[in-house]
């Protein structure tokens, strides 16, 4: 499986979070401003320790950029 931020693979014969390219699990969207999906299964995917700990509290992959269509008014 690759890491969601950089797309390398990760290294699982390491112990979690004990080396940079180590697995860590990663809120797809942000527990600070999303606390209700906090321990959803779906909220959570692979990512290095370091690309985590980088991105820090920054938008996650399925939050970049802003909307160009209001797709649920069909706008």
């Amino acid at each position: 499986m690759l890491d969601l931020t950089c797309h390398q693979p990760i290294d699982y014969a390491a112990r979690p979070s004990s080396t940079p390219d180590s697995y860590e699990p990663d809120h797809l969207r942000d527990v600070d401003r999303h606390p209700e999906l906090a321990l959803l299964p779906e909220n959570v995917g692979a990512a290095h320790r370091k690309c985590n700990r980088a991105r820090g509290k920054r938008a996650g992959v399925d939050e970049m950029g802003n909307r160009t269509r209001d797709w649920s008014r069909g706008r």
